[in-house]
């Protein structure tokens, strides 16, 4: 029996590249744990009940907010961890496995957007196919659609080379997909979470104050990735700090 088959896997937060490793897991009859998370939920102490300290625990892209089981290794490829492969290629290393066509640009989506697959000469077809997948994966309705496309076209404003959209929805991506490839410097915010898009998104990590705002800061993508703030509450002032440090790699 392989050795694999004595990790008990736990999901974290649902996009595309989620539902793929839980259709991984069950073709392979490896046992998981599945809440069924999103992003801003991904803690450990959502599977508390699930632990002990006798299995071997694999958790995936899971905040840890309690103590580690003995036996746990993490997988994620976001904020510290953001050079490492994606969760995907992560766990076909541990399972050995390699990876299919699909999986493969699934695992670009998720590392590098829509450059990363273009990058491995995807299709537009293929394209517009994983990100459907990607978008529905994430809980992105109709409604979000609608919303992202009002948001656009009645909250979109410009600052320098940077285009700042005002959401109506907390999916950002149906903003990112309806938008690209038009922007090389996009911020996307509601109320109390943000994200920002494309040039200099490191700066952001490098130079930004976590004691400037409440919530959480995250942070992922390729070298012209994405920085966030979520569960915080977005001001001008937090916007035009983000905008000085993206122009001039300082907060003025």
């Amino acid at each position: 029996m392989p050795e694999y088959t004595s990790y008990v896997f736990l999901l974290g937060g649902y996009d595309l590249e989620m539902v793929e490793i839980k259709q991984l897991l069950i073709n392979l009859g490896i046992r998981f744990h599945d809440k069924r998370l999103h992003w801003n939920n991904a803690k450990l102490s959502a599977y508390k009940r699930n632990l002990n300290n006798e299995e071997h625990f694999v958790g995936i892209e899971l905040q840890s907010d309690i103590e580690l089981p003995a036996n746990y290794t993490l997988i994620d490829h976001h904020n510290e961890k953001s050079p490492s492969p994606s969760a995907i290629e992560q766990v076909a290393t541990m399972l050995n496995l390699q990876l299919i066509r699909d999986q493969q640009l699934v695992a670009a989506n998720d590392k590098g957007y829509i450059p990363a697959m273009e990058q491995m000469h995807a299709t537009k077809e293929e394209i517009a196919d994983i990100r459907k997948r990607d978008r529905e994966a994430q809980g992105i309705t109709e409604q979000d659609e609608k919303l992202a496309i009002e948001s656009i076209n009645h909250y979109k404003q410009q600052e320098g080379g940077t285009i700042i959209i005002k959401s109506l929805t907390s999916k950002f991506a149906a903003i990112t997909d309806f938008l690209y490839p038009n922007y090389e410097s996009l911020l996307i915010h509601t109320n109390t979470e943000l994200t920002y898009y494309g040039l200099n998104s490191r700066k952001l990590i490098k130079q930004f104050d976590g004691n400037l705002v409440t919530g959480s800061i995250y942070s992922g993508g390729s070298a012209d990735g994405y920085w966030g703030i979520s569960k915080g509450k977005i001001t001008k002032k937090i916007i035009t700090k983000i905008l000085n440090i993206i122009k001039n790699g300082t907060i003025q």
